[in-house]
């Protein structure tokens, strides 16, 4: 536990001297750390509303609604309608706020990208693995996942495959997810991706067995050719070729893998329990919601002060009561 909170302290203050850098480099570049981050987001190509901005950056709104207004009278925004809202708008830079963005930018991005590769120079892991797996010498992959919360971990599985590597699906913690009540269609989930799937309990010996016999069953009828493009890429050719960088093409590939995992997950989760999904749903929208969540803490700000003040009487006259019946 100690060590947990020494690396939270750290992960703090690691955040804290980022969020320090970007303030020093808008204050040396002379625009408002707000107006920084309003080019850095739009600058990605792709369509923001300001409700967004705000909640994303955490910009107040009304300081927002000043640097967009600000912006918009120095030519660099314009606003567009959105398809299918009638209350927000987009916000769009104009080419001459586009050069702009990219003047102030550029050297930004640079740092940033300096500052990445240090970082991989010093956990060199994960570039390690997928420099491996784009060799080629790889002859499989076994990608475990977790059977609680597949969603989340389709993405990576998408990743692997895209390099050209078989892989064989391993969903992991069965007996958690039956705990709640989910249930995964194995077999369908191996058509829809087009892989082979197991699922086991990892600490039950016979479930390590199996997923032995499974893994050199798999490797002896493996076709190291078959299917290789197969989760290549998710987007259509027109799509990708309208990205213009690199990093602009992996965002892109990743959002239609998150809305592929969630279709394919659709598809094979099922809930025991009816509305079992939507009740925690619904649970946690009044809880952390703007109105209802305020209201809930005054009701249970009530409940504590009542229980300390007429609650806590209770008790005590029971108490008194027993003890004027007790003989002296």
């Amino acid at each position: 536990m100690e060590n947990c909170r020494a690396l939270n302290r750290r992960l703090m203050v690691a955040v804290n001297l980022m969020d320090g850098f970007y303030y020093s480099w808008a204050r040396r570049s002379g625009v408002s750390g707000h107006t920084l981050a309003l080019l850095y987001a739009l600058d990605d190509g792709q369509p923001h509303s300001q409700k967004q901005l705000s909640e994303e950056y955490l910009i107040p709104k009304t300081t927002l609604n000043t640097v967009v207004k600000a912006c918009q009278e120095a030519g660099y925004l314009t606003l567009a309608d959105m398809p299918g809202q009638t209350r927000q708008r987009q916000l769009c830079l104009t080419g001459a706020g586009r050069t702009y963005a990219r003047r102030a930018l550029e050297e930004l991005y640079r740092a940033e990208d300096a500052a990445m590769a240090a970082t991989l120079e010093r956990f060199p892991e994960e570039a390690v693995a997928a420099d491996f797996l784009k060799s080629g010498a790889a002859d499989g992959v076994l990608a475990v996942c977790d059977a609680s919360c597949l969603e989340r971990n389709l993405n990576l599985v998408f990743q692997i495959r895209a390099t050209g590597v078989p892989v064989l699906v391993c969903l992991n913690l069965m007996d958690e997810a039956a705990r709640k009540g989910i249930r995964i269609d194995v077999e369908k989930l191996s058509g829809m991706l087009g892989m082979p799937v197991t699922g086991i309990v990892a600490r039950r010996k016979e479930d390590l067995r199996r997923l032995e016999c499974d893994l050199d069953r798999w490797m002896e009828e493996l076709d190291g050719e078959a299917e290789k493009d197969l989760w290549e890429s998710s987007v259509p050719e027109a799509d990708m070729a309208a990205c213009t960088t690199q990093e602009e093409r992996r965002e892109k590939q990743t959002r239609e893998n998150i809305q592929l995992a969630g279709q394919i997950c659709r598809e094979v989760v099922s809930f025991r329990k009816n509305g079992y999904l939507n009740r925690d749903l619904a649970i946690d929208r009044i809880l952390t919601g703007k109105r209802t969540g305020y209201a809930v803490m005054l009701l249970l700000l009530a409940l504590v002060l009542w229980i300390t003040i007429v609650g806590a009487n209770v008790p005590s006259g029971l108490l008194a009561k027993l003890h004027d019946a007790l003989p002296i």
